[in-house]
């Protein structure tokens, strides 16, 4: 054995094989699928769930509570109940339920859910006025009364919901029911009076004188710039018992006849009423009475009237100053036919 095959002396005896880490298989191959596997088979492009989405149960609730509200509205008026509360608040209010039930309507928030009821209501309302036989202008007055009434209804049902307790709940149906009820069980205050008070620069002589004529105003007071039937012309005159006269509207006229008369009063009943407004109210007299003072002669007018509409508590203002404004156009007649003749002026 030559030098250069001597064995080494210091190497370990057994010395094993160095390390080498085994290859792992590549995620996508440790389950391959067999060659034999058919493709995922290709269904095409989704299809639609079947049955109304949630926009379609909007639309179809919103236009049957519509046609609901129309119906109630026409029944009402075939009773005799359309100028009561159960026109003004009932229908509306249960309007209101019946969205606040169209499935599919309510979103995850509380507050868009309560809006949503509020929105579809209105629009509701709006879309059966067109059925109803008051017409869509008497709608229109009512909504500053309806749509506050929907915000509690909304409100109530969802406290209510919140917090497990039903008395917010019965306490809108409560003023419901006591809301629906003027009107059809019960009347509070119908009779009521308009008034106006003002100087003019003349004699009592000439007061009386001008309480005579028929000359209408050419100044049209806020009233008779809203959509009502508008006073055209007036016939007739005189201020002794029985003399009557008539004045004719846009649509309809009223029939005024003398029935009391002394040195500084006169008043006309209204014998015969053929406008619209008849459905909202019923004219009963109107009474001038003339005072001279130092500085002329304060003319006081008066017109009796009572409420159809009800509830008292919103239409009682409203109509209370529709026919104060009635009175004022009745002393600017007076006026008018005053100063067709003789020089006058406004004292105050």
């Amino acid at each position: 054995m030559g030098p250069s095959e001597q064995p080494d002396e210091w190497a370990p005896a057994n010395q094993p094989p160095p390390f080498t880490p085994a290859p792992q298989p590549v995620p996508w191959e440790q389950n391959p699928l067999p060659s034999s596997a058919p493709a995922p088979a290709d269904d095409g492009p989704p299809t639609r769930p079947s049955g109304p989405n949630r926009s379609q149960w909007i639309v179809a609730g919103v236009l049957a509570v519509a046609v609901v509200g129309s119906m109630g509205g026409w029944a009402l008026s075939e009773t005799g109940l359309s100028q009561s509360g159960a026109y003004f608040i009932g229908v509306p209010g249960l309007m209101a339920i019946l969205i606040a039930l169209v499935p599919g309507r309510t979103p995850t928030d509380g507050r868009s859910s309560g809006f949503a009821t509020w929105r579809a209501t209105t629009v509701a309302i709006l879309g059966s006025a067109i059925l109803l036989r008051e017409g869509f202008v008497c709608v229109l007055l009512a909504l500053p009364l309806i749509l506050p009434i929907i915000g509690l209804i909304i409100w109530a049902t969802k406290k209510s919901r919140d917090e497990g307790r039903p008395v917010y709940a019965f306490g809108a149906v409560l003023f419901l029911l006591l809301g629906s009820a003027e009107g059809a069980a019960f009347e509070v205050q119908p009779a009521e009076v308009g008034q106006e008070t003002r100087s003019v620069a003349a004699t009592t002589e000439q007061v009386e004188a001008a309480l005579t004529g028929t000359e209408l105003p050419t100044i049209e007071p806020l009233l008779l710039r809203l959509p009502f039937p508008k006073p055209q012309s007036m016939t007739g005159g005189g201020i002794d018992i029985g003399d009557r006269r008539t004045v004719h509207f846009t649509d309809g006229e009223i029939v005024l006849e003398v029935s009391e008369r002394t040195d500084r009063h006169v008043r006309w009943d209204v014998v015969e009423h053929t406008t619209p407004m008849a459905r909202w109210m019923e004219l009963h007299h109107a009474t001038v009475a003339w005072t001279p003072t130092d500085h002329g002669v304060r003319l006081d007018v008066r017109v009796g009237y009572e409420r159809s509409l009800s509830p008292g508590f919103y239409f009682g203002p409203l109509q209370g100053w529709g026919v104060d404004e009635l009175s004022h156009v009745l002393a600017d007649m007076v006026e008018t036919n005053l100063c067709t003749t003789e020089m006058c002026e406004v004292g105050g």
